[in-house]
């Protein structure tokens, strides 16, 4: 049976629930039974994140030979 953390997804493999998230730390209360559509929140909730994140072309972060700081 799989476990999943409802705080940051992750994903625990046991008959029962750990008593806290070896990831985040938060109580066991927190697992829920792992089931399909579980999957699809942990990928939008992963997409949702990396769109958050500003890549924006910025050379400031390599000298003039081209390697980084």
């Amino acid at each position: 049976m799989q476990w999943v953390c409802s705080v940051c997804g992750y994903i625990h493999d046991d008959d029962e629930p750990p008593d806290y998230c070896y990831d985040c730390g938060t109580p066991g209360s927190n697992f829920t039974e792992w089931s399909d559509d579980d999957e699809d929140v942990i990928r939008d909730s992963f997409n949702d994140e990396v769109d958050d994140i500003d890549l924006k072309d910025d050379d400031s972060a390599a000298d003039d030979d081209g390697d980084m700081n």
